[in-house]
């Protein structure tokens, strides 16, 4: 049985695409500052990271068919999802210890993304344009 289509067309895909790798380059960017404000930022950017893969690695074995999730190969993609969460409960740990807060970008969307990361000290400049090579490299 084919999958049923997320997106229209290809167009919109890599619109979605685009608006996601925006508010993750939002939320990891590090600024320089002072080494422990500077440290916290790091594993701040790292939960991001970790967190955003992890969902779309997640969302990728959910969208596989059941016989792909079965086989194998399906079996080690889940190993590999489970290890990730596993490191993640792991910097979880250590944040909460260390009492660094972690904004979930998932959880938040568009400009409450954009308020969380501001307010968490993770970025505070505006989104870079988007780089476009024209040397047709």
């Amino acid at each position: 049985m084919p999958r049923s289509r997320i997106y229209p067309n290809n167009a919109a895909r890599q619109r979605d695409f685009r608006l996601r790798e925006k508010e993750l380059n939002k939320a990891t960017e590090i600024l320089p500052r002072p080494a422990p404000l500077r440290w916290r930022q790091t594993v701040r950017k790292a939960m991001v990271l970790l967190r955003s893969a992890s969902a779309e690695m997640q969302d990728r074995f959910d969208t596989n068919q059941e016989r792909w999730q079965e086989s194998e190969g399906g079996q080690e993609f889940a190993e590999k999802v489970d290890a990730l969460r596993e490191a993640i409960e792991t910097l979880e740990s250590f944040c909460a210890e260390c009492g660094i807060a972690t904004p979930d970008p998932l959880a938040l969307g568009g400009s409450d993304l954009e308020k969380e990361v501001n307010d968490t000290g993770i970025a505070e400049i505006g989104p870079q344009p988007l780089r476009r090579r024209v040397d047709g490299a």
